[in-house]
């Protein structure tokens, strides 16, 4: 397997969501900006030979909706032969598409990949424009949050409780 390395990095400043300098910014053209950005940054990379862009994204709905990885590739004039995804992860979104755009350089899948995410607070809040969840998953899911409620205030207080009911983490590795 190949080594991939990340040779260039480059963000916007945080902004205040509603009021601050990116308010009036679309995520398309934020991310598009910084997309022709980071290839004029980088030394012996044109647009042409990047291969794909793999863009991380926790709400992709509405102005940063549809898949906002190949809409801002056109819009800041890469080829059309340069592909993008859309990577949905909810908070490691952005990380995910980093890492799963190492993986294309080290499967040798491709030599040079674009990862990064995208987030517009202003235009998409939290927990999307009108979230509709599945009924019957919310109602197990909320019915599982009670229970882990119940068991984390339990260890709060030092009880121990039965082992059929401890919660197990296992980090699996080569």
């Amino acid at each position: 397997m190949r080594d991939a390395y990340i040779v260039t990095s480059v963000r916007t400043p945080g902004c205040r969501r509603a009021k601050g300098a990116y308010k009036d910014t679309r995520p398309e053209d934020l991310l598009s900006f910084i997309l022709s950005a980071a290839v004029e940054k980088t030394p012996n990379i044109e647009k042409k030979d990047v291969e794909d862009l793999m863009i991380g994204c926790s709400f992709p709905e509405a102005e940063q909706g549809l898949n906002i990885g190949r809409i801002a590739a056109q819009i800041s004039g890469f080829p059309d032969e340069v592909s993008g995804a859309t990577v949905n992860r909810f908070c490691s979104s952005g990380l995910e598409a980093i890492a799963l755009a190492s993986l294309r350089v080290m499967s040798g899948w491709s030599d040079v990949v674009i990862g990064g995410g995208i987030e517009s607070m202003t235009f998409v809040p939290m927990g999307g424009n009108f979230p509709r969840p599945h009924p019957e998953h919310t109602k197990k899911q909320a019915i599982f949050t009670a229970q882990w409620e119940l068991r984390r205030k339990t260890w709060r207080t030092g009880i121990i409780f039965p082992a059929r009911l401890r919660m197990n983490l296992h980090i699996i590795r080569r």
